[in-house]
Order: structure tokens, then C-alpha cells, then sequence
């Protein structure tokens, strides 16, 4: 009796919905502004609704944010997916606006669209995961699926089914491999293919012989199933593997950082350069009464430039607005004993306009040209001085080598939820956190972070 499948209509339905919904969106946004829908596809918004559309379908083609199985097919990892690409959007129309001067459009209709999609999108995924659900376990559109192998893993894999009837995956048998069983067990599930009962044979491999693995294969060869090796990764798992081939010996390649992946890489240097760019285009006025008022309030330049250590050990100039008096040194060698560390608060060679540059850290802003050019990135550990360093190496250097795996941040776990650092003791309690945000990183992780920035901007609660 052949099955009835959906699998071939979830993909295509579901990007017909990303592509309706952002255009529901745009219009609904529109109408919202205006009231009426009369010039919605005239100059100059018209140009705006292509560029939308444009940008919505590029980025729906590039990422493939359906191309996930059914085990992955859950509200997090939909969700998870959906939250990058409508922040990218926002990030790609933000630089057409910004590059081609569109500021005669209304950035109501801009993040209204961004909102309303947002809210549409979510709304439409969490409702199709349930139905799913009740669809499954209603019997319709099941799978079944045999383990070979035996032992643990096999166990494992029978219970995670048990445990989640959501997915729709029966069991019709796990089988150990003997010598005088493997033809008997091959036997049964070539029937099963042939009365279309079988979907998925997952082989455990730790407990296999090449030569089984290959029969199974043969096997799988004759009919639509599809095989699945399972191999125990308990215990490196979470350091991030990926498979590469030396010739045709497939060899698992466990990631050293967390960009290792240049996928990510990439995504993340993308976001970066948008949000920079688009930053410092919106705040420009901002910046020039920021240099401004340090210029006013004390003599010097309105700049700062210090040496800082940035990935793999390499030394970068990073900008910040000047928030010390220029004899900053004599200052230290008089009411400090010599010593150069910053003490945050009570620091006496800070200006008053300087303290409430660093409490809502506008003393910061400079450094998002050290993104631009790659130095650094929007977020990430916090870009180290030398002499921090030298603390970290002296105190835990296998744990700050991580931290140079990947770009300083602008912002950083450390920096918000520790602050500055004075000693050694409170350098390696801040590296904590930055270790932390290692472990967790994540896109999503980024966009907290930067939200936290700037409640802690906007409160004046800098530490």
C-alpha cells in the first residue's frame, strides 16, 4: 500500500507563505502610514517594494531556511532561522537606504514591515509545527524506520522516537548483527521495501563490520529509503564537528572556535559591515557633537588611539573618544603609584564629560571603524591592552588562547554583566563571562547582547 506524503509540498508551501507575508506585511505597513493603498506601487515606493521582494527571495535562496529535516522541524530551530534572515533583511534595506539616499522614505513603513512580518512569520511556523504534531499523531503522514547494530545507540535512538510521537517514526525492528542473521535480517527488510512499510535503516556503526555496513547500503540502493550511520560522538560533541574527505576516507573534523564554520564566519563579517555602516551613517550626527563636546570640555586631541591585542595575538590601534585628561600619565605617577590600569569610577585621570562618556559608553562609538576595516567585531570578547594580557597569560593562558580564536567586540558578555578590571583577580572573573559567550554563541546571542547594550546605554548604568 503506498503512503501518502506531504514532504513534497512543506518546501514550496512554506516560501510561497515568507514571500506572501512580507508582502502582506509591506502593504499592511503601508496602509497603516497612509490609509489608503492608491500609490503603493508608484515613485518612490514602488523601488522600495522590489528591493524588499528582492532582498526577502535572494536571502530565502541563499540561507534555505526549510531545507531541514523533520527531526529538525521544531518551533526553536524554525524560529531560530526565521529571527537571522528578517534581521538581515532589516540589515540589507537599511544599506540601500543608506547607500542611495532614500531618506524621503518613512522608516515607519521600513520597521513596520520588519514588525509586522516578524510577527506574521512566527505566528505562521508555530502554528504549522502544531499542526504537524496533531496531523502525526492522528496516524497520517507517520515514517517507520529499523536500527541495526544493537547495543546503546540503538537504544538511544528507539527511545528518542518514543519520547517525541510528534515526528510520526514507528519502529518495525532492531536487529544485532551475527553471522547467521544478516541475510535473514536483509530478507525481512527487503520486503518491507517492497510493500513500501520502511523509510529509514539508522546502522550502528561502532558495533558493525564494513562488510554489513555495505549490505545495508546495496540494500538501500534499490529502493527509496535512506540509510543513516550513527557514530557515538558523546564527548565532543559539543566542541562542533563537521565531516571532510582525505580522497574517499570521510574524516570528522572537530572544530577548534567557534567560527571555525565559514559559513558563520561569514554571516557574522556581513552583519558586521551592515551594521556598521548603517550605524555610523544614522549616528554621524551624533558623533561630530560627541567630538565636539570632548574637544570643549578639555584641551587635547578628541581622539584616543590605543594598542590592543585582537585575534590570533595580532595588534590593532582601536579609537575610542578621549574621555582622559592629556597629562593622564603624570596624573597616574602621582595619585596612582605609576600604575596605568584604568579603575573605572574613581579613576582621577578621567574628565567629567569622560565618566559619562564611559557610563553610557558613547566613548565607544569610534570603534565601529575598527569593524569596518576587520579589526573588530560588533560583538565579541573585550579587546585587551597588553598589560591585560600579560595578566590573562600569567593566570590562565589555555583559557585566554580561546578568547584569541575569535574578534574583540565592541560589546561584550564581560564588559556587561563585569565591567572594567583592575588587577589579575578581576581580569580572569571577567574572562569568565567572555569564555561563556564563546560556549554560547550563537546569531541570536549577538542580538541580546546588543540589546542589553543599549538598556544599558540609555539607563547610564555603564560599568
Amino acid at each position: 500500500m503506498k503512503k501518502y506524503r506531504l514532504s513534497f509540498l512543506i518546501k514550496p508551501i512554506a516560501y510561497l507563505l515568507d514571500i506572501g507575508v512580507i508582502n502582506l506585511s509591506f502593504i499592511t505597513a503601508y496602509y497603516v502610514k497612509f490609509g489608503h493603498l492608491n500609490d503603493i506601487l508608484e515613485t518612490p515606493y514602488v523601488l522600495l517594494f522590489w528591493v524588499i521582494n528582492a532582498s526577502w527571495i535572494a536571502i530565502l535562496a541563499i540561507f534555505k531556511p526549510f531545507n531541514d529535516s523533520r527531526i529538525s522541524f521544531n518551533i526553536p530551530t524554525l524560529l531560530f532561522n526565521y529571527t537571522k534572515i528578517i534581521f538581515l533583511l532589516l540589515a540589507v534595506v537599511s544599506l540601500f537606504w543608506v547607500s542611495f539616499k532614500g531618506y524621503y522614505y518613512s522608516r515607519a513603513i521600513l520597521f513596520n514591515t520588519i514588525l509586522i512580518a516578524g510577527f506574521l512569520g512566527v505566528a505562521w511556523r508555530v502554528l504549522g509545527v502544531y499542526f504537524f504534531r496533531a496531523y502525526r499523531q492522528l496516524g497520517y503522514n507517520n515514517r517507520s524506520f529499523a536500527v541495526v547494530g544493537g547495543g546503546d545507540l540503538a537504544k538511544h535512538i528507539t527511545q528518542y522516537f518514543v519520547t517525541q510521537p510528534e515526528l510520526g517514526y514507528a519502529c518495525k525492528g532492531v536487529f544485532n548483527e551475527t553471522a547467521n542473521e544478516v541475510e535473514d535480517q536483509l530478507s525481512y527488510l527487503d520486503q518491507l521495501c517492497l510493500q513500501n512499510e520502511i523509510d529509514t535503516v539508522y546502522l550502528c556503526t561502532p558495533y558493525l563490520k564494513v562488510e554489513t555496513i555495505s549490505k545495508y547500503i546495496a540494500l538501500a540502493e534499490q529502493f527509496p529509503i535512506q540509510i543513516k550511520l550513527i557514530t557515538d560522538f558523546r564527548g565532543f560533541l559539543q566542541k562542533g564537528v563537521s565531516v571532510e574527505y582525505h580522497g574517499y576516507i570521510p574524516v570528522i573534523n572537530v572544530a577548534k572556535n567557534p567560527y571555525a564554520d565559514p559559513k558563520v564566519e561569514l554571516t557574522k563579517r556581513t552583519f558586521d559591515i551592515c551594521f556598521a555602516v548603517v550605524f555610523i551613517t544614522l549616528s554621524s550626527p551624533l558623533l561630530l557633537l560627541l567630538g565636539a563636546i570632548t574637544k570643549l570640555t578639555s584641551s587635547g586631541s578628541i581622539f584616543y588611539k590605543s594598542e590592543r591585542v585582537g585575534k590570533w595575538g595580532n595588534k590593532f590601534e582601536m579609537w575610542k573618544f578621549r574621555s582622559m585628561y592629556t597629562n593622564a600619565d603624570e596624573i597616574a605617577r602621582l595619585k596612582l603609584n605609576g600604575k596605568m590600569h584604568s579603575i573605572g569610577s574613581q579613576d582621577p585621570r578621567v574628565t567629567k564629560w569622560g565618566h559619562f562618556m564611559r557610563k553610557t559608553r558613547l566613548d565607544e562609538f569610534p570603534q565601529f571603524f575598527n569593524v569596518l576595516v576587520g579589526d573588530m567585531s560588533v560583538v565579541g570578547p573585550r579587546p585587551l591592552a597588553q598589560y591585560d594580557v600579560d595578566m590573562l597569560m600569567d593566570g590562565s593562558p589555555k583559557n585566554f588562547r580561546r578568547l584569541l580564536a575569535v574578534r574583540p567586540g565592541v560589546t561584550s558578555l564581560g564588559q556587561l554583566k563585569f565591567g572594567y578590571a583592575i588587577n589579575q583577580k578581576e581580569n580572569l572573573q571577567r574572562m569568565t563571562y567572555d569564555l561563556l559567550y564563546l560556549k554560547k554563541f550563537s546569531f541570536s546571542t549577538d542580538m541580546w547582547l546588543i540589546y542589553l547594550t543599549a538598556k544599558v546605554m540609555i539607563q547610564g548604568k555603564g560599568k
